[in-house]
């Protein structure tokens, strides 16, 4: 189940059902292997202050690039800071990017329900619109792909998928935008 609300200040939440434990779900949060099947490689050390690394290569997701997108692309290594480790319920961690200090916050929230657990993933202090298209586009992506390593189905092609939505989302956004300024 995906509910995903763009909101124009600067800050996207997604809320998806998954069907597993919480336990399970933060394993697939804070393992680097584990992380490497939906997200990205990189080590969290697990406390507030530690560092969290992300390698992301959608190649090593295991879908082939299509031959007119560059390689490369959508490659990136770099490291933010853990705010909240707090197994196994929430990882709050600096995203090194375009926020008002260069970093924006996202945060990872578990909770038990009926069908599995709750993630609720917020990602704030988002400053421009093209940084709220790639993030809206790329969470959604990922946590898709969470979604269905965890029910054990078959994701959309990474790359097909990702653009895809980008392209709805940048229509979203504008649409917001337009709407604001009416």
């Amino acid at each position: 189940m995906t509910d995903t609300n763009l909101i124009a200040d600067g800050r996207l939440e997604f809320r998806r059902t998954l069907p597993s434990p919480v336990e399970t779900v933060w394993r697939f949060l804070t393992e680097d292997e584990l992380r490497g099947q939906w997200l990205c490689r990189g080590d969290v050390e697990p406390r507030a202050g530690g560092r969290i690394a992300f390698k992301f290569d959608p190649e090593k997701l295991g879908d082939k690039r299509p031959d007119d997108v560059p390689e490369g692309r959508y490659t990136a290594d770099f490291e933010g800071t853990v705010v909240t480790y707090d197994p196994p319920r929430t990882l709050a961690f600096l995203w090194p990017g375009a926020g008002p200090d260069g970093e924006t916050l996202v945060t990872m929230s578990l909770k038990e329900v009926a069908d599995g657990t709750e993630l609720h993933l917020v990602h704030e202090r988002i400053t421009s619109d093209s940084d709220m298209v790639g993030s809206a586009a790329g969470w959604h992506t990922h946590l898709e792909r969470l979604e269905c390593r965890l029910s054990r189905a078959l994701a959309p092609n990474f790359w097909t998928r990702h653009d895809t939505l980008e392209s709805e989302y940048r229509q979203t956004i504008a649409a917001l935008r337009a709407k604001s300024f009416s």
